[in-house]
């Protein structure tokens, strides 16, 4: 598999995913994967497998543009990147339901001529509330310290014209919502989600670092090296994907004012620094973020007070409902006209600022100028490999 889906970065949604390889590199087939945030704050999230023959397993598209759909839709043009892409145009405008619905019609007629499977859920953050459906998949797992459970099958068929169906479960604080791949070892998928519930209930009562971070900010992550463990072992030799997701905190707001000065920078780069790492974004999402700020405030320090008494820079950042970071540099000085610049340094400052974010946004007022930034934060899916199990 050559890439791998990133996760999107949510302000009260803390997610991870892993991805095991194949034992065998002439494996075929395999899992297919992708979380998606919705503009609510909602996140969907689906795991499939797929058969020999049908698309690249694991390659998936976050968050995709229109453009972007239709260039990866004529490049994939098997059943499950129909699936996929149909997946993720349709929960732009609409529920479960709705989407359920318009996928079985786009796939009505036995278009998914290969064996491909599905889990989707959606899941709420301010209530708990997770809606789902299944299609020849193994269910979601909730794992908790007293009642790991797999939640009742929603079984569907696509394509045959039914009404498709969806169950709704509510996850409790401190519970973890698992999707994973169904993996194609000797032994059946109801049975390998069984020795995985008890694999995971003797963890729990054993006090392993399992249940004792399970719970805490990185609780996704131990979820998923546990239940990518606890396949391989059930027998599941071909490659493997595992999503965890669980409630968090919501992200605080990050607000520092400093001296227009430049021995103020050390401050903002270490403030945003510190605040960027609590979010678990990326490094190259911390890295941008971090030079576009620092960007932006050395340029107020530098074109905001000349000739003028220094005053201050009021950084603040935020992470939106729907995993956008949103920014902004506030001087309250008057910066010089592009002609005034010293030749050769106008616009330099700012076109960089633009090349690290969505969207720059460049608001001059009476009171100061104000630069408002945008852009969407990522978390990596871990990729490993693991040998077989001994006998």
């Amino acid at each position: 598999m050559s890439s791998l889906p990133a996760l999107p970065v949510l302000p009260r949604l803390q997610i991870d995913g892993h991805y095991l390889a194949a034992e065998s590199p002439r494996s075929t087939g395999g899992p297919w994967f992708d979380v998606m945030a919705l503009a609510d704050g909602r996140a969907v999230m689906f795991v499939g497998d797929t058969a020999a023959g049908d698309i690249e397993p694991g390659k998936a598209t976050v968050n995709p543009e229109p453009d972007d759909l239709a260039r990866r839709g004529s490049e994939t043009p098997s059943a499950t990147g129909r699936l996929r892409m149909s997946l993720a145009r349709l929960f732009a405008d609409d529920d479960l339901a709705a989407v359920l619905d318009r996928v079985d019609q786009e796939f009505d007629g036995g278009e998914l001529a290969s064996p491909s499977t599905v889990c989707v859920a959606v899941i709420d953050p301010l209530d708990g509330q997770v809606d789902y459906s299944t299609y020849g998949h193994p269910p979601p797992l909730v794992v908790a310290p007293d009642n790991t459970r797999y939640l009742p099958t929603a079984r569907g068929s696509l394509g045959r014209s039914l009404a498709l169906p969806s169950k709704t479960a509510r996850l409790a604080p401190g519970e973890v919502l698992v999707l994973h791949s169904k993996g194609l070892g000797p032994e059946s998928g109801q049975a390998v989600a069984a020795r995985l519930a008890e694999a995971i209930r003797n963890t729990d009562a054993a006090g392993s670092p399992t249940s004792a971070r399970m719970y805490h900010t990185v609780g996704t992550d131990s979820v998923c090296r546990t239940t990518t463990a606890e396949l391989r072992r059930c027998g599941s030799y071909g490659a493997l994907a595992v999503l965890a997701v669980q409630h968090r905190p919501e992200a605080s707001r990050l607000a520092m004012t400093v001296p227009a000065v430049h021995k103020s920078l050390e401050a903002v780069d270490r403030t945003v620094g510190d605040w960027l790492s609590g979010l678990r974004s990326s490094v190259e999402d911390g890295v941008g973020v971090a030079m576009a700020v620092g960007e932006a405030v050395t340029n107020a320090i530098q074109h905001a007070f000349v000739g003028r008494r220094v005053g201050s820079v009021r950084v603040e950042a935020e992470l939106q409902k729907d995993g956008i970071l949103a920014f902004s540099v506030h001087d309250d000085g008057c910066w010089l006209p592009p002609e005034s610049s010293r030749t050769g340094r106008s616009g330099r400052g700012l076109s960089m600022i633009a090349r690290l974010c969505d969207r720059m946004v460049v608001h001059r007022e009476t009171t100061g100028t104000v630069i408002e930034l945008r852009r969407r934060l990522h978390h990596p899916v871990v990729r490993s490999s693991a040998a077989a199990p001994r006998k």
